[in-house]
């Protein structure tokens, strides 16, 4: 999955992201002729509304219809917009599923505002179930950007997985 782009290269207009869009199709199509899938991984800039009034989200995927999403369900949700929304919307998209949360408001600054996954404001159990039931997601990636402990995160993190 491509993982990011640098600000200073993104795109200003909704064409712009289009044809961004396409030039990672283009390498999709090469990926798929050797039996791989390829697709973007997204961050919250992507749903921030362009002057146009859609999200680069949408018109990175207008660009090409090969290629697949790692949906980072916690910078959806950074970006204020509402997962399960986009999971639907783009849920043939999606096979790869990165799982963090969001500590509350004022919490967790030292660890840049995340937590462990089950104790922030993400509503994992809705969105693990539109993950099984409405996507192709083939691979759950539990992550953390900045833990204090990443044993005791992983731990705690994977725990509340198991029990959804």
């Amino acid at each position: 999955y491509c993982p990011y782009i640098m600000p200073d290269q993104r795109p200003k207009t909704g064409a712009g992201w289009k044809k961004f869009g396409a030039r990672l199709g283009a390498a999709a199509e090469q990926y798929r002729d050797e039996g791989y899938i390829f697709g973007w991984h997204n961050h919250d800039f992507e749903f921030a509304k362009l002057k146009d009034g859609s999200t680069p989200h949408e018109r990175i995927f207008e660009g090409s219809e090969l290629l697949n999403w790692e949906v980072d369900v916690a910078w959806i949700a950074r970006a204020k917009q509402n997962p399960v929304k986009w999971l639907k919307a783009y849920g043939d998209r999606v096979t790869s599923a990165h799982v963090k949360d969001i500590a509350e408001k004022g919490k967790n600054l030292d660890q840049d505002g995340w937590c462990d996954v089950g104790k922030g404001t993400v509503k994992w159990p809705e969105i693990f179930k539109v993950l099984r039931e409405e996507t192709d997601c083939l691979t759950y990636v539990m992550e953390h950007d900045n833990p204090k402990d990443v044993a005791a995160w992983a731990k705690a993190s994977i725990n509340f997985c198991k029990k959804l």
